[in-house]
């Protein structure tokens, strides 16, 4: 996918409404000049007809989000141009990644949220990335799992009706009653490039 034309690799958390991708801004002055060459998901820049920097970026609201590993993951909204396959949505709002646990062996890494805004009091209530699709001519979004192992392997289909494959089973979106007393619970994951 791409955030304002440069290509992000994302996870995709069917648990969470949030996106965000990494900050090259932040990574770099973390990890020196050039490090974001060697981030999985690679390093967003804000282009120059609408720069930003760390320091400015710093003094707008951090929000957090806090994982049942201990990770946590800092970032700042932004609105970007998203580019996939042939499509645009304009005015995205996403989280900038601008602090996150560091560990050995570990990167920060981009993510696609692609659930709905809880039903709960005290929830974001920015649009999710669906809600961003349901404004769209086809809001719809398929995953195809291809492996299983450590996570899910697959692809994620945006914006087309799913493929009628044989063997295919669909599940579809729904209210979980527990989602009022839960805040997030990963179903799966999948890598877009």
């Amino acid at each position: 996918m791409k955030f304002d034309s440069r290509t992000i690799e994302l996870y995709v958390d069917t648990g969470s409404r949030q996106t965000y991708i990494v900050y090259g801004g932040w990574y770099e002055s973390v990890y020196g000049s050039g490090s974001c060459e060697h981030l999985v998901s690679g390093c967003y820049f804000c282009p120059p007809d609408d720069p930003c920097d760390l320091k400015g970026l710093l003094t707008q609201r951090i929000r957090t989000i806090s994982y049942g590993d201990k990770d946590v993951v800092k970032f700042v909204n932004r609105r970007v141009t998203l580019e996939y396959g042939e499509q645009k949505i304009r005015n995205l709002q996403i989280g900038l990644v601008v602090n996150a646990t560091m560990k050995k062996n570990n990167q920060p890494h981009a993510v696609l949220g692609v659930s709905f805004n809880p039903r709960v009091q005290n929830a974001v209530q920015e649009p999710s990335f669906l809600e961003h699709l349901l404004r769209f001519n086809n809001p719809t979004a398929s995953i195809y799992v291809s492996k299983f192992s450590l996570g899910l392997t697959g692809r994620l289909v945006l914006g087309r009706a799913p493929e009628h494959v044989r063997g295919t089973r669909f599940f579809p979106i729904q209210e979980a009653p527990w989602a009022a007393t839960m805040s997030a619970m990963v179903a799966s994951a999948a890598l877009v490039k």
